[in-house]
């Protein structure tokens, strides 16, 4: 049985990424505070798909696209992060990308903290 080219092999997955999720911490002012948690420790693949520069505020600022590949895990959405050392990941989308619960691709952007 062959690999499909697009399913990483299980030692490309060299990167240990923390998966960290959103916790809101109100403050005595009734506002809230948006802090992340960590939840697991992964091993992933990580592939840069190239970069881009925006306008953002009236500043150009520049921003890579990432692909991080894991273990398939349910429960991953756009408002959890990776971190991989310094670096933070924002999660943007993520899917199957065969449908067989094997891998769980996350299309990311690279943040500066």
């Amino acid at each position: 049985m062959t690999q499909s080219s697009r399913t990483p092999r299980i030692e490309n997955r060299r990167c240990r990424m923390v998966l960290e999720a959103p916790v809101e911490t109100v403050n005595a002012l009734g506002g809230a505070t948006i802090t992340f948690q960590p939840i697991t420790t992964l091993w992933a693949q990580l592939e840069a798909r190239g970069g881009t520069e925006r306008d953002r505020g009236g500043r150009l600022e520049g921003t890579t696209d990432s692909r991080i590949t894991i273990r398939w895990r349910g429960g991953i959405d756009a408002r959890m992060r990776f971190t991989f050392g310094a670096r933070v990941f924002a999660i943007r989308s993520s899917f199957d990308p065969d449908g067989r619960k094997r891998d769980l691709v996350c299309i990311c952007e690279e943040i500066t903290p």
